[in-house]
């Protein structure tokens, strides 16, 4: 009886366990289409700590109701926020879609990004890219510049 308890309590920490790192955000799944999903970023410096972003999500908008309405530039030491970018209609019929914003001053200081997306009714809790801007291509990101 010991030995069935014991495995029984096993099993329920080993499904806790998967359950809390397969979700995040106060329980959401990062990857569900309901939250809206940075995929890529393209990043091009245009002139000295002067940056054009080229940002493509992916979302189930649905109408009016439920749409990813924008996307935010954040220091991720500071989590300033050095852009907006409002998208101003549904994408329902256009997915992936991407979405550009320029004239971002970063300072050259500035290490490390995050690049999240927003929608009507989850807000900020889909995948998010990070940037490290001492490396020119990362997980889901590109830097170039312009010479």
């Amino acid at each position: 009886m010991y030995l069935f308890t014991m495995k029984r309590y096993i099993l329920i920490l080993i499904f806790s366990i998967s359950v809390f790192f397969l979700f995040s955000q106060g329980g959401q799944l990062k990857d569900d289409l309901k939250y809206a999903q940075v995929i890529h970023v393209d990043l091009i410096e245009r002139s000295v700590d002067t940056w054009s972003f080229d940002v493509t999500l992916t979302h189930n908008d649905t109408g009016w109701d439920h749409y990813a309405d924008q996307w935010v530039i954040i220091n991720s030491e500071t989590d300033e926020v050095l852009g907006t970018r409002v998208l101003a209609h549904p994408h329902v019929n256009e997915q992936p879609f991407t979405r550009s914003i320029s004239n971002i001053i970063i300072d050259e200081s500035v290490r490390h990004l995050e690049i999240r997306a927003k929608c009507t009714l989850h807000d900020y809790s889909g995948k998010s890219v990070l940037i490290d801007m001492d490396r020119p291509v990362g997980k889901d990101y590109n830097i170039s510049f312009l010479d």
